[in-house]
């Protein structure tokens, strides 16, 4: 049951970030909110580690690429799987410029995404 599991959820537009979190906790899943990369990072010296992170790219302060290359350099944080999320219409190349383990473009299929979630997190 997915009520053990713990997301990072990051994104800047809190119109899409809040709603998403709403949905995620409704499925049963813990979830954590930062609203940049930089807030990401702050934020997860902070609470327990999280099983999955989901990144927007294209953010104020720290972009998603940014957070990446700073998460895949500390050992602790590495081995976090990723979705990417974004609005470019190019967020297959995003998906694999950061590593991420799989990629939506927004606005989001909401089922795809859960079913994306239930996939990445039994791999872990």
């Amino acid at each position: 049951m997915a009520n053990s599991l713990r997301i990072l959820l990051v994104d800047d537009d809190s119109t899409i970030r809040e709603p998403l979190a709403d949905l995620l906790v409704d499925q049963g899943y813990r979830v954590y909110e930062a609203a940049n990369g930089r807030d990401a990072l702050n934020l997860l010296d902070n609470i327990p580690r999280p099983d999955l992170i989901l990144l927007d790219i294209f953010m104020p302060v720290m972009d998603g690429f940014e957070f990446r290359r700073n998460q895949l350099a500390n050992e602790r944080l590495s081995e976090i799987p990723v979705i990417v999320m974004s609005a470019d219409p190019r967020v297959a190349e995003k998906k694999e410029r950061t590593q991420a383990r799989d990629y939506f473009r927004k606005p989001l299929n909401v089922s795809s995404l859960l079913g994306s979630l239930t996939t990445s997190l039994t791999m872990c």
